[in-house]
């Protein structure tokens, strides 16, 4: 019988010591500790979910008292607002860090200026081995044993994506807990194949 699970689980710390550096992020690493090479004092990190900008923004926060980050500039529907903050920043003289999935496209003309004229560095599709560390550290975060052939069995039919693996832990978490039972190859395919027994429950959570 499945139990209701509440899907909670702590947030990992974001230390540069816990951050994955590959050759998919290593130019968005090094920037953050050469804002003296940032046009006008600011970077716009570019990257899909998932891929570690949130963990990138914590570290720069960490690194730099003096400095605001705002995330998923795409989705402000306040324009006004982030064209102030960053006029502010400038005044202020603090740097500040922006991250998006993709390129803003701003009606607010001044704005977008502003926007093409900050530095930006883009992350790039995780390559197999950070694949591997992300998904493994996704298992860690939340406390749960797998074995070795459970990511290889994930990766290799899993879309190959960071928001994919993330959604695929959440999702196998949850069913683990919810059916009592250990991560077993059998459990995570019943994941992968959309046969998911949560999904198909009034109320679910998933």
């Amino acid at each position: 019988m499945l139990q209701q699970t509440l899907g909670i689980f702590l947030e990992p710390e974001y230390t540069s010591e816990d951050f994955i550096v590959t050759n998919s992020n290593i130019e968005a690493f090094r920037s953050l500790s050469n804002t003296h090479l940032w046009p006008e004092n600011r970077m716009l990190i570019l990257g899909e979910e998932g891929s570690g900008k949130t963990h990138l923004a914590g570290i720069f926060q960490y690194l730099y008292s003096n400095s605001l980050v705002c995330e998923n500039i795409e989705s402000i529907e306040d324009e006004e607002y982030l064209f102030h903050l960053i006029n502010s920043t400038k005044t202020m003289n603090c740097s500040l860090l922006l991250t998006a999935a993709t390129l803003p496209r701003f009606r607010l003309k001044d704005l977008q200026s502003r926007i093409n004229a900050t530095h930006k560095v883009l992350i790039k599709p995780a390559d197999d081995y950070l694949l591997r560390i992300i998904l493994s550290k996704h298992f860690a975060d939340r406390q749960l044993p797998v074995k070795e052939e459970i990511i290889d069995y994930i990766l290799s039919r899993s879309d190959r994506s960071y928001k994919a693996i993330k959604r695929t832990v959440d999702s196998i978490d949850r069913l683990s807990l919810a059916a009592k039972r250990n991560i077993t190859i059998p459990l995570v395919k019943s994941i992968l194949s959309g046969d998911n027994p949560l999904t198909k429950q009034p109320g679910s959570l998933l």
